[in-house]
């Protein structure tokens, strides 16, 4: 169902992250509803890790379900668009491997992105994170 309530305004922020969830929303209507909850609590930017890849479910664990979520971002949220896409490093070597991550950072803006804003991408102790930073006319902030 639709639980999320947000009368005062107390839940939306300039930028929300989702980070290792889409893929874990097995249930259709609730990857739906977390969307949408996603992208109304943000007013300019959102940042998702995740996969953007539709799998069949016998290749994938049966707590896992992988969509194009780009997808359903435009369905969903039509006013927000894809601004860049960075790829995570350490893929695994197959899906049998435990080591690394098949999800990949997503930066959406809300339609239209305001000129004087933009994303750059600051790694940080070498490739192991990164830092994010946003500029527009007052300044950058982190």
């Amino acid at each position: 169902g639709d639980c999320f309530v947000n009368k005062k305004n107390l839940f939306r922020c300039e930028l929300a992250l989702s980070l290792d969830v889409l893929y874990h929303l097995v249930e259709q209507d609730v990857y739906e509803t977390y969307l949408r909850h996603l992208f109304l609590s943000a007013e300019r930017y959102v940042i998702i890790y995740s996969s953007n890849k539709t799998m069949p479910k016998e290749t994938v664990a049966a707590h896992e379900r992988h969509r194009e979520f780009t997808i359903s971002v435009e369905k969903i949220a039509p006013e927000w668009e894809l601004m860049r896409e960075v790829e995570n490093e350490f893929k695994p070597s197959g899906w049998a491997d435990e080591e690394g991550s098949i999800a990949d950072f997503f930066f959406l803006g809300k339609n239209p992105v305001h000129e004087n804003s933009f994303f750059v991408w600051y790694p940080t102790r070498g490739d192991q994170a990164a830092s994010y930073c946003s500029c527009n006319e007052k300044g950058p902030f982190f």
